[in-house]
């Protein structure tokens, strides 16, 4: 597929509904799209862009594909598969922390493929589930076979390999955790949670040496819970917290 622009796209449309409806408008067309009228017509001119996230629901509403609406939005000519070797770029469109969530149920001894069951579980609803789903399946993260398995195939990954590494997605995916976390300590039993904490004085010489042993704990607390005899019966998301209470001070001042 040529990579198109998709401010082009957006005008060729209109200029397709305008040929079968000589009454089809702009207006018309932004309340079909959803958008405001104006911050329509910028866009068609390239004044302005809208974020990916209302980009891609415009295409989709348009009839592409979620692998066409990728390409689109990147600008990417190279076929999807090449999104594995793409890590950070593939992250952006399933940071938010259901997709996470919907894998791992795959690995349930009960789970229902079912966007309603799904959605219920997650407490979220089933228009997430199923644009998430859509976007897992076409990156290759999960597998649904023709009798109607899902298969997690994305397993533990680390998003990068530069553990100083951060960018907006990674920064919105860790305060939805935040968020996810506070909500538990407000409505979830003490004996199926832990919320604990250690303050202490330290040397920030050792702050790249606290997060290698963090990153071993993690790493050890995994091989744990998924060796092989666990039949697992829920999903649980852990989240550990190593941040300054002091402003940046250098002792010479």
């Amino acid at each position: 597929m040529q990579t198109q622009n998709f401010k082009d796209i957006l005008r060729q449309e209109l200029e397709s509904r305008a040929k079968v409806n000589s009454s089809y408008s702009l207006r018309a067309f932004a309340r079909d799209l959803q958008i405001d009228p104006s911050n329509l017509s910028k866009i068609i001119s390239g004044k302005i862009s809208p974020f990916k996230k209302t980009k891609e629901r415009i295409l989709l509403d348009l009839g592409f594909s979620l692998k066409e609406t990728l390409i689109i939005i990147e600008k990417k000519k190279a076929h999807l598969k090449n999104f594995k070797t793409l890590e950070i770029e593939a992250f952006e469109y399933i940071s938010e922390w259901h997709h996470d969530a919907i894998l791992e149920l795959t690995r349930l001894s009960f789970f229902k493929p079912s966007h309603k069951w799904i959605a219920k579980t997650l407490d979220i609803s089933e228009l997430k589930v199923k644009l998430a789903v859509e976007r897992l399946v076409s990156l290759g993260y999960l597998e649904i076979t023709e009798d109607k398995k899902w298969i997690d195939k994305l397993g533990d990954v680390t998003m990068h390999k530069n553990v100083n590494f951060t960018n907006h997605a990674l920064k919105n995916r860790q305060i939805d955790i935040l968020k996810k976390s506070e909500d538990a300590v407000r409505s979830t039993p003490v004996a199926e949670r832990d919320h604990t904490y250690t303050m202490f004085a330290i040397d920030r010489n050792d702050i790249q040496e606290v997060k290698q042993e963090i990153k071993t704990f993690r790493r050890k607390l995994t091989q744990f819970l998924e060796r092989g005899a666990t039949k697992p019966n829920s999903v649980y998301q852990l989240h550990i917290g190593f941040f300054p209470l002091t402003k940046k001070y250098n002792q010479e001042q």
